[in-house]
């Protein structure tokens, strides 16, 4: 008999899936996970019941690495290249350590020391911002073809762009965080 793993489960449903030190997963289960984040569906042939496994709408899928894809660094020796397919399905963004949270640690009255400001979001483009966004996504696209750097930035990228757009955040943090994983070579071969 077939068991549903944790993931499969969840992705049937509204909730909320980590997959976390993907960049310490095999190659080939980032592979079959793509047909998941891109496709809202995965075959599992052994799952002789119901083979065809379906993302509900609302299952959102995160993932948390050490790098940021590119394989090991000095720190993380033991991470892997992502391939860029995989890459490519998830909007990334750097993640630090919350200082205000470690210092709470050392308060002996065991109260936090929350005084960072919480994040607000920004105000949606305008249709001008908007068409100066695909400008920008164009001139990124056409100088990675042009300079010939194995990068994808495609279709998902640009629904990433759009996504974070509407979800507040704003033009540079986003043209940051959708560039993170590139090199500062890559980025002064194509004008970032």
């Amino acid at each position: 008999k077939f068991f549903d793993s944790p993931l499969i489960s969840n992705i049937q449903r509204a909730s909320v899936s980590l997959i976390d030190e993907v960049d310490g997963a095999d190659a080939n289960v980032l592979l079959s996970i793509n047909s998941l984040t891109a496709n809202g569906r995965v075959y599992i042939p052994q799952r002789v019941d119901a083979p065809l496994v379906v993302r509900h709408a609302d299952a959102i899928i995160v993932a948390a690495a050490n790098t940021t894809g590119n394989g090991a660094d000095e720190m993380h020796s033991a991470r892997n290249v992502i391939d860029g397919a995989t890459l490519d399905r998830f909007y990334t963004m750097p993640v630090d350590y919350d200082m205000d949270y470690i210092m709470s640690l050392f308060n002996r009255s065991g109260k936090g020391n929350r005084k960072a400001p919480a994040w607000k979001a920004s105000m949606p483009l305008n249709d001008a911002e908007l068409l100066e966004a695909g400008t920008w996504f164009r001139g990124v696209m056409t100088a990675i073809k042009t300079n010939g750097i194995a990068r994808i930035v495609a279709t998902r990228f640009a629904q990433k762009y759009v996504a974070a757009v509407n979800a507040g955040i704003p033009a540079d943090e986003i043209r940051s965080n959708l560039t993170l994983s590139f090199s500062a070579d890559e980025k002064r071969r194509i004008g970032l």
